[in-house]
């Protein structure tokens, strides 16, 4: 094998030999240890001095098959046997069991006392208020009595800091829940109506009640909903419970924030369209089910405008105001200035000035406002589920649990980023799923997290809801129910607002754009249930379309280092300007980066892609038309033969020209000099292949046939091959070597045990692949300078 040539960069200024590193320590690089170089990072110089390497010449690591499955199985049983039935083990294996099922001992050992505890105290004392009044909003939402708004929390957030894992989360109602809630909730209230002869209260919204199925000879009523809610929150707390056990929590990484912001947004609309006949005080537009629901209830809504409320229009636009005011200016600019530290219990001012209002001007009576009604006083009752409801609930409980498990999910990932935490999310599942089980039996519905709640918080916070629960509950009862409309349309303007993020996303990330957008109109147009699956099958579809796509970029040396780079890119400091390549583009040796996974869905765009990779090359070249060389430069005779005597009498020409021409320049090395001979050479020969297509040389009486080009592929950014894929790659490889398209690899092909290159084509004097661009750019280089030299030493 010949030479494989050297490469060599020494620095301008050259430290002296007191300076370098002493000969015991091997080194590729130099760096100036002057302490000017220290100060600057453009005074540094880097220097090195080696041959050309192939892959063959590092030792890399050997990539060994994987032992069998039966192996595999017995070893990790073994493993796992001694981990947990080992008697040695017993006391650590009782200790972290009892700490995984009560996470709060952690939490306890770690808690700050003396500067976390009267923070969230008071912050729990201050946010009662608002969950309270925002639980009986959420609890009319689901199409509940607002006291199991109360119920929930209280029950959930002292559950939490029981179980719970994110000492910045807590758990609560929330607005989208609430509202997948409400539709089974209505169409089994609907059937089980039906079925006993359609007893309902005669309230503005109506109940719909039914006989006690186990006496229904006493003729009592009782109301069906809570039944029904608490059920589906049993089996959302089971589901749960199976996706955090089976390890499945990892799923919701697949879920892109993009998708769930539109999906949020989407039932966000829905949840306004909910409130707006309380809003309006029209019962005719109350929203119903299906798809075009929300159209419907605006059709509704313009259709029966002069049946509107005045006075409950007034009552509700005067609260919405009033919310706003503070929450957008007085509350920002109190703690702007210092003066308060928490958030304003507007919510709670607002009930208490609507309910006083309602109470003295009884406007129930004399102007036919909706009120909340009564509200039982007294701690939550015992329930059980009931096991003959389940099975028509089964798939809304997985809907709505996988949607709640990610709304959770991915505000606990939110502040495990920000606070740098470990959370276990599979253990936080399984927690949450607890808590909603636990409280089924609590008369609560289903609990989810929000971003204004923390778990320590949560516990003096629930603490205030049982004082409400035990005295202030029946006086919550003349409350206009457009007041606690009011609240959740206010409460909604955060997740209203993503709308405004689009433009950015279309931006910066087209492909969350699309995924938001798609998400979005989908659920607003159809339905919540129906968006939430179309997300979700659009969000597997962009992560399969980005697994196919399959990216090749043209590189280009930055002149004067060994850099190669996507685009003709230059130095901003100017400092290696007399390095500069006389022909930036080479004809003969092209660059490029394969960038995804080579699989069975990418494989076919391969071939296009080199193609396209190439034709993109040759365009480029065009550019350089103008470029203007000697007309004897090199000379073809009629047998498509070149001349070497003319080739090296041009070359000698040339080197002396760009000698003349270099010679005011004192900064050029002699590594520098070589190099832009060495470039010169090339361009030479390049050019006369370029004017003759096929140039035969003569070699000891033998003919040789010179390559047209050398196709460098860094392999750097492949990051898997499946057996498709490498058979596409092997197929391409002798098709493009075929047509005179030598493909040379730039990096490591042993690590995808699917490729077998012991039988491809290899040019005689190269590697198959080289560890660095800039190896096998020189190796390319070598390899047509070679055929010139031979003939001129013959």
């Amino acid at each position: 094998m010949p030479d494989r040539g050297s490469t060599h960069a020494k620095p301008s200024n050259e430290p002296s030999a007191d300076e370098r590193q002493p000969s015991s320590v091997p080194s590729l690089f130099a760096m100036d240890p002057s302490p000017s170089s220290l100060i600057s990072h453009a005074d540094s110089r880097i220097a090195f001095e080696r041959c050309i390497l192939t892959t063959s010449d590092i030792e890399l690591p050997r990539y060994v098959k994987e032992e069998s499955l039966k192996h595999l199985i017995s070893v990790r049983a073994k493993g796992q046997y001694e981990r947990l039935c080992d008697p040695r083990n017993c006391p650590k294996n009782s200790a972290k069991f009892i700490r995984a099922c009560l996470p709060c001992i952690d939490t306890v050992r770690h808690y700050k006392w003396r500067t976390d505890l009267l923070a969230d105290i008071t912050a729990g004392l201050t946010n009662s208020s608002r969950f309270s009044v925002t639980g009986m909003a959420y609890a009319m939402l689901a199409g509940l009595p607002p006291v199991y708004g109360l119920y929930v929390s209280f029950v959930a957030p002292i559950l939490y800091a029981l179980f719970g894992r994110c000492p910045q989360a807590s758990l609560g109602t929330f607005a989208v829940v609430s509202l997948l809630m409400a539709e089974p909730i209505e169409r089994l209230c609907a059937e089980t109506t039906e079925s006993f002869g359609g007893n309902t209260t005669n309230t503005e919204f109506p109940i719909p009640v039914c006989y006690v199925p186990d006496d229904t000879s006493t003729g009592e009523y009782f109301d069906y909903r809570p039944v029904i809610a608490i059920t589906l929150s049993f089996l959302i707390g089971i589901v749960q419970i199976s996706i955090g056990v089976l390890m499945l929590g990892k799923l919701t990484c697949y879920l892109a924030p993009a998708m769930v912001d539109g999906f949020v947004t989407g039932a966000a609309c829905h949840v306004f369209s909910s409130q707006v006949a309380s809003l309006f005080g029209i019962k005719q537009a109350k929203k119903g089910d299906g798809v075009g629901s929300l159209f419907l209830v605006f059709y509704n809504l313009f259709k029966h405008i002069r049946k509107t409320n005045l006075i409950t229009l007034a009552i509700s636009g005067t609260s919405i105001c009033f919310l706003l005011l503070i929450k957008l200016f007085i509350e920002p600019q109190l703690q702007r200035c210092g003066h308060c530290k928490f958030p304003v219990p507007s919510e709670l001012m607002l009930v208490a000035i609507g309910t006083v209002v309602s109470h003295f001007a009884e406007l129930q009576n004399n102007h036919n406002v909706t009120i909340v009604g009564s509200i039982t006083s007294g701690m939550p009752p015992i329930s059980v589920p009931q096991w003959n409801l389940m099975s028509p609930m089964v798939t809304d409980a997985i809907i709505i649990g996988f949607t709640s498990t990610f709304l959770t999910i991915s505000l606990v990932k939110l502040f495990a980023m920000k606070y740098n935490q470990d959370i276990d999310y599979n253990y936080e599942l399984t927690s949450l799923g607890m808590i909603s089980v636990i409280a089924s039996f609590f008369s609560s519905i289903a609990p989810s997290s929000s971003v204004s709640r923390s778990m320590l918080s949560g516990i003096p916070s629930g603490l205030l809801v049982i004082f409400v629960l035990l005295f202030l509950g029946p006086y919550f009862s003349v409350t206009p129910t457009c007041v606690l409309s009011a609240i959740i349309v206010v409460a909604l303007k955060n997740i209203i607002a993503h709308l405004l993020h689009t433009p950015k996303l279309w931006r910066t990330y087209k492909r969350d754009f699309f995924l938001f957008m798609i998400t979005f109109v989908v659920t607003l147009v159809l339905d919540v249930t129906i968006g939430l699956v179309v997300g979700l099958v659009a969000c597997l579809l962009a992560l399969t379309e980005q697994q196919r796509a399959l990216t090749i970029t043209l590189l280009d040396n930055l002149p004067g280092t060994e850099l190669f780079l996507h685009g003709r890119a230059k130095l901003a400091t100017g400092e290696l300007h007399s390095t500069k390549f006389l022909y930036p583009l080479s004809r003969s040796i092209i660059s490029c980066r394969l960038i995804g996974s080579l699989n069975f869905a990418s494989s076919e765009q391969l071939e296009s892609k080199i193609t396209k990779v190439l034709k993109e090359h040759e365009s480029r070249l065009v550019s350089l038309e103008d470029f203007e060389y000697p007309d004897q430069s090199a000379s073809c005779n009629p047998s498509n033969t070149v001349s070497a005597d003319s080739i090296l009498e041009t070359q000698q020409k040339h080197q002396q020209q760009q000698k003349q021409q270099n010679t005011t320049d004192k900064r050029s090395s002699a590594a520098e000099e070589a190099h832009r001979r060495f470039s010169s050479n090339l361009d030479r020969i390049e050019m006369a292949q370029d004017k003759t297509k096929k140039f035969y040389l003569e070699i000891h009486d033998e003919k040789e046939y010179a390559p047209q080009r050398f196709l460098l592929i860094d392999i750097s950014g492949m990051t898997d091959v499946d057996p498709a894929g490498a058979i596409c790659l092997s197929t391409v490889h002798e098709q493009f070597c075929s047509i005179g398209v030598v493909l040379v690899y730039i990096g490591n092909l042993s690590q995808f045990q699917c490729l077998d290159t012991s039988k491809w084509e290899r040019f005689p004097s190269l590697s198959l692949s080289y560890p660095t661009m800039y190896d096998g750019y020189l190796a390319c280089q070598n390899a047509l300078f070679e055929p010139m030299v031979t003939l001129h030493r013959c």
